[in-house]
């Protein structure tokens, strides 16, 4: 996993709007269909959605940009938002040898 948009700990202003950007490999044998989910899993869901559709094939081995749009919170404080990828049939998995890390988004509102 690598973050392509919103670094840990970026700034944001209160309110801001943003899209975080992470870089997934499919380091399974399985492909993911574009039914495949990102659902949200733990945290501050920065008013971003509990789940939407991958909505596109990842072949085994292959890399994937996978975005979802969030809005800073109004309060000042750290902030930090779990995710995980999600199977048709409702397996659910992220990070890690496995697979039971979520990936993160981690923003602070000064």
């Amino acid at each position: 996993m690598r973050d392509v948009t919103v670094p840990d700990n970026a700034s944001m202003r209160p309110g801001a709007a943003f899209v975080k950007t992470w870089r997934l490999k499919n380091a399974g044998t399985c492909a993911w269909s574009p039914e495949y989910r990102l659902v949200f899993v733990g945290g501050e869901r920065m008013a971003g959605p509990e789940m939407q559709p991958l909505g596109q094939l990842v072949r085994p081995g292959a890399l994937v940009d996978v975005s979802v749009k969030l809005t800073a919170p109004e309060k000042s404080g750290a902030y930090t938002g779990e995710w995980m990828l999600e199977s048709p049939e409702g397996k659910r998995f992220g990070l890690g040898d496995d697979g039971q890390t979520p990936f993160w988004v981690k923003i602070v509102v000064p």
